[in-house]
Parts: C-alpha cells; structure tokens; sequence
C-alpha cells in the first residue's frame, strides 16, 4: 500500500532545502515563487516550485499571452518517492491556482541531459482555459521520434530500437479531432 500523499504550500527553508539536496541544480531560483511542500505519511519529500521563470522583462510572451497569466514549473526537487510525479504535479497544480487564481497557462522545460523526458529546450504547455488550448494547439510541434533502426542509434538516455507513440497531449492535433 502507497503512503498516504499529503501537499500543501510550504516556507522558503523548506524549499530551499529540498533544492540544494535533491534537485541537480543544488539551488532555488530567484523572484517570486509559489512553493508546495510534498510528504508521504508525514514525512517532508520534497517540493515543487512555480515560478516566472524564462518569461523575461516582456509583459506578452508565446504570441500574446499576458506574462503574469503564466507559470512554469521552475524546480521539481524531490527524494526517493512512491506516488508518481504526475499526481504530484496535478495536485500542485490546484494549490497553485488557489494562490493565482488568474494563472491559465503553465509551462515546463525537458532538460535531456538530467534524464528528462523530451529534449533539450522543449517546452510543455498545460493551457487551463481554451483561450490558451487554442494557443498551443497552434504552436505545438511534433514530439521528437525515437531511433527507427539498428543503423539510426537511439540516444543514451533512449537507448533501443523502434519508434514511439508520443502521449495524447503531444499528438498533432488533426489527431485529435481539433482540425
């Protein structure tokens, strides 16, 4: 049986603390952030961290989006865990829009060399009105392809053969009966 899974905003400290001993970086950004504490029975795991991130002094960025309507994910940093990331994230995610209730778009970044899922600079959208669905939609790109043979070498944090069939959420749209 699955520890019990408990979030909830946490302090600075706590933060800090969880992203200089189990997050690659060894550091929490900068500016302001929304912190979520994670536990599994009672026990402090780690934290997710919200933030501006990459948005830069533009007020509009991704073709017209209101900066201050947008978070990225800017630190995961967690110790050895049982619940998946996903749920960590969904429930994150909840607490987050309590907090900014104005948020309709959050963003995160595959980082291939830490064994992230995607490739290097590749940017997942989570678009929470259809405002922003409608936006990225239109700017989503193919999901990169693994290797398809022997003689087209996979990379090492993919290693094997064969294709892949890439997620509901990153498939062309006209997959998805939007076109």
């Amino acid at each position: 049986m699955k520890p019990e899974l408990r979030l909830d905003f946490c302090s600075y400290q706590a933060a800090n603390y969880a992203c200089r001993h189990w997050h690659y970086s060894r550091k929490i950004p900068v500016g302001k952030l929304v912190k979520i504490g994670v536990w599994e029975d009672g026990k402090f795991i780690g934290v997710i961290v919200f933030g501006d991130g990459l948005l830069g002094p533009k007020s509009i960025v991704y073709g017209g989006v209101d900066k201050f309507k947008v978070a990225e994910i800017v630190r995961i940093a967690l110790r050895k865990h049982e619940h998946p990331v996903s749920r960590m994230i969904a429930i994150a995610v909840k607490l987050l829009l309590k907090r900014c209730p104005g948020i309709e778009l959050i963003v995160s970044f595959a980082d291939q060399g830490e064994n992230h899922h995607g490739t290097r600079k590749h940017r997942y959208f989570l678009p929470l009105t259809p405002r922003m669905k409608d936006l990225a939609i239109k700017m989503q790109k193919n999901y990169p392809k693994r290797a398809t043979s022997k003689e087209n070498v996979a990379p090492g944090v993919h290693p094997g053969e064969g294709g892949v069939n890439p997620t509901v959420a990153l498939h062309r749209s006209s997959d998805l009966g939007f076109s």
